[in-house]
């Protein structure tokens, strides 16, 4: 099944769960549902999914409160996105979109997000500091008070969301 390990992060206070799944074992879902286990209730749990719309995905994110979809700024990102937005709404799981690596030449994902309503919670740009800091990793929030201040801003978008389904 794999390797379930927790820890604390040396920035913060911040408690982290992870799995990893042995060589040669063809499916992550008994891993995903035992690292799930460890979520804290009442606190704010990230469960960051592997890429695509297999059942990993889909045990990942299933009872999940809000989901993150991440994607870039090209075709293929968008096919993958319109895939993940199918399977979120039949879940009926609340959702919003931050593009990856943006790029304001390609506006396809833009339009498709307005079109269908779709919340953009923000845009990385394509920004090689940012990819160097990941290769030595450094998180760049931690180094950029921009890139800080932009997901906490994303956070509290996500908790107004949360609250307003609260009270519906």
């Amino acid at each position: 099944m794999g390797i379930v390990r927790k820890g604390i992060s040396t920035i913060g206070d911040v408690e982290f769960v992870d799995g990893i799944l042995n060589v040669g074992e063809e499916t992550a879902t008994p891993l995903i549902k035992e690292v799930k286990k460890q979520t804290i209730h009442g606190k704010t749990n990230i469960v960051d999914s592997p890429p695509g719309t297999a059942c990993s995905m889909v045990e990942t994110v299933r009872e999940s409160d809000f989901c993150i979809l991440v994607t870039e700024s090209t075709p293929f990102g968008l096919s993958d996105l319109k895939l993940a937005v199918n399977v979120l709404k039949i879940l009926k799981i609340p959702f919003g979109v931050i593009i990856n690596k943006y790029e304001e030449r390609y506006k396809e994902t833009e339009i498709y997000l307005k079109e269908n309503n779709i919340i953009l919670l923000g845009k990385i740009g394509l920004d090689k500091k940012i990819a160097e800091q990941y290769s030595r990793g450094i998180i760049p929030a931690m180094e950029s008070d921009k890139i800080k201040k932009d997901m906490e801003k994303v956070m509290e978008e996500i908790r107004n969301i949360l609250s307003k389904k609260r009270e519906v």
